[in-house]
């Protein structure tokens, strides 16, 4: 008797970016969040249909000049099925422990005193239909860069896929 066997694997789906222009959802990261300083974007509606869970988030910073070796853009996330919550719409957050209702979701370091863009990725679980990103920047001396479009983060949808075994 001979079994079928099938192999799952992994489809990316259609990728939401979250920043200040040509993007998805509005993320201002371009008006320079200073040291120590946090930012909040506009909040992404999944809709009401069925939707993904598992998402791969590329995250891309570039903090103003050259950075510290070791400086630190903290990532959050707040997902659910109600509107209305606090922290809801593009705008700056200070202090930091305004994120507590959010989730740690991963960070970017600096990993090279150089004036280039530092690159993170991670897997996300995202239930809830409603979803903001907040990024907090622990550098103490540097802002993130004001150019725009210098600092993104993208979701991307990653289905499985069921295939026949070769």
């Amino acid at each position: 008797i001979e079994m079928a066997t099938n192999a799952i694997l992994s489809k990316a789906g259609t990728p939401v970016v979250f920043q200040d222009a040509d993007g998805d959802v509005t993320f201002t990261l371009k008006d320079g969040v200073a040291a120590g300083n946090g930012q909040v974007s506009n909040q992404w509606d999944r809709g009401a249909a069925a939707r993904a869970t598992t998402y791969l988030m590329d995250a891309a910073i570039k903090w103003v000049a050259t950075p510290t070796l070791g400086d630190v853009c903290r990532i959050y996330l707040s997902d659910s099925e109600a509107t209305g919550r606090d922290l809801s719409s593009d705008g700056d957050v200070t202090p930091e422990t305004k994120f507590d209702n959010f989730r740690f979701v991963g960070q970017v370091v600096c990993s090279v005193a150089a004036d280039q863009t530092f690159y993170a990725s991670y897997l996300v679980e995202i239930v809830g239909r409603y979803v903001n990103l907040g990024v907090w920047n622990a550098s103490a001396t540097k802002t993130l860069n004001a150019t725009s479009k210098a600092c993104s983060i993208t979701l991307t949808p990653i289905y499985p896929d069921i295939q026949a075994a070769t």
